[in-house]
């Protein structure tokens, strides 16, 4: 049979296949609500449907994207009335569980255990709406806070980059003794500070603390000793000069931090990886000659806790009211496969959360294998705490940047205010 009938004979019974589908279902019609305005990142959301609609011609997708700071009160709003969308963006954490605890959001834990929707994510951050081991969404786009490094830096001094906490110390005294800034530190935002605290914390307490002082287990609170030690060991640092002096004055998100690289007046800087975007767009030859990407240090004495990262990102999830739930359910595995994440990588600059998806951009790789390779993902707290204590967390920490609150004060504060208002 020649190929140009081949192919036909192909397409004929492919349409008569897809009329038949639609011919034998119902009319359904999808609500999305998402935050992704531009054009190229509305296009990832639109190729995953148009995916969906070759399985699922009967199924109408309205997605409707909403611009961000007004997103979360449309939303708050709509949830639980005639009005709430079938699939909803999120950013997982304390705000999808104020949700869950209203019963607002589908439990798709079947479909992630029995239903293979889930099997492409990566396990460390498959978790970022999962609570009390049941799943009520899927990350679509993942972030983690990653060092960002000057490997021309490190090659010049015979630093290898710091596997282990006490090896980043000596690293970051023998960088002050060369007159460099060890991390480029834009803190008036607040948020950029907390990375620290939130990295210490977890290896001086452990995977399982945040949960347990969240959910309020006997004997854990804020007061935690690995939390005060935290705080002490920012407050070191400080100290010793391995921050800019007055970091924080120094704005991040206009790119204080990042000009501080760029000049070679700083090695290291940790922040969110849309600082990859950020740093290729503003400066691509210092990008391509000097930046590398490597995970925060172990603790000493374990050096499994080096694939134990903080990380937050994009969630969707199913709202219960969803008349039209298997569906939903076949649509948001389009959200979250393989093909979407490349497309977020490539046409987006957004990290992927499917394992099977590389780049040849080194830092981009090198990001992925940090992800890859990770055994659990701590959400960021502005993310995961509840709404009245996001803000203090915010302020305490820049405090202790500051010099200006003791480690006992910052963590008697977020104690305190999370007793009265749990």
């Amino acid at each position: 049979m020649k190929p140009i009938l081949t192919l036909c004979l192909a397409f004929i019974l492919l349409f008569g296949m897809t009329a038949v589908l639609a011919e034998t279902h119902e009319p359904v019609t999808l609500t999305v609500w998402h935050t992704s305005i531009e054009d190229n990142r509305k296009a990832v959301f639109d190729d995953a449907i148009a995916r969906f609609n070759q399985e699922y011609p009967y199924v109408t997708v309205n997605s409707i994207a909403i611009e961000n700071d007004t997103y979360k009160t449309k939303l708050v709003t709509a949830m639980g009335s005639d009005d709430s969308p079938d699939l909803f963006h999120n950013w997982g954490g304390g705000w999808l569980d104020a949700f869950i605890q209203e019963g607002l959001v589908y439990n798709i834990t079947d479909a992630v255990v029995n239903g293979g929707i889930a099997d492409e994510t990566s396990p460390s951050v498959r978790d970022l709406a999962c609570y009390n081991g049941e799943y009520y969404g899927l990350p679509y786009v993942v972030t983690i806070a990653p060092i960002f490094y000057n490997k021309t830096i490190f090659e010049e001094l015979g630093l290898e980059f710091p596997k282990t906490m006490s090896e980043m110390e000596k690293a970051c005294d023998t960088l002050v003794a060369n007159g460099y800034i060890p991390f480029a530190l834009g803190n008036s935002p607040k948020w950029p500070g907390c990375l620290e605290l939130i990295y210490r914390s977890m290896r001086y307490g452990g995977t399982e603390l945040f949960s347990k002082v969240y959910n309020h287990e006997e004997g854990y609170t804020f007061e935690n000793e690995a939390y005060i030690r935290a705080g002490q060991a920012i407050q070191e640092s400080v100290k010793k000069n391995y921050y800019p002096v007055g970091c924080n004055g120094i704005a991040n998100d206009a790119g204080g931090s990042r000009m501080l690289l760029y000049s070679n007046k700083a090695a290291m800087l940790m922040v969110t990886t849309s600082a990859l975007a950020q740093i290729r767009n503003e400066n691509p030859e210092w990008y391509a000659s000097n930046l590398a990407v490597a995970p925060y240090p172990a603790l000493d004495d374990k050096p499994e806790t080096i694939h134990e990262i903080v990380g937050g990102g994009y969630v969707m999830s199913i709202s219960e009211s969803c008349k039209n739930k298997e569906e939903a359910v076949a649509l948001l595995k389009y959200f979250c496969d393989a093909q979407s994440g490349k497309a977020w990588m490539d046409n987006a600059s957004s990290l992927p959360p499917q394992s099977g998806v590389t780049s040849e951009d080194p830092p981009i790789a090198q990001t992925l294998d940090i992800i890859n390779n990770a055994t659990f993902s701590q959400n960021y707290f502005d993310q995961a705490l509840r709404a009245d204590l996001i803000e203090l967390h915010k302020d305490t920490t820049q405090a202790l940047f500051g010099l200006d609150m003791t480690p006992e004060e910052a963590a008697r504060k977020m104690a305190e205010r999370d007793a009265e208002t749990k």
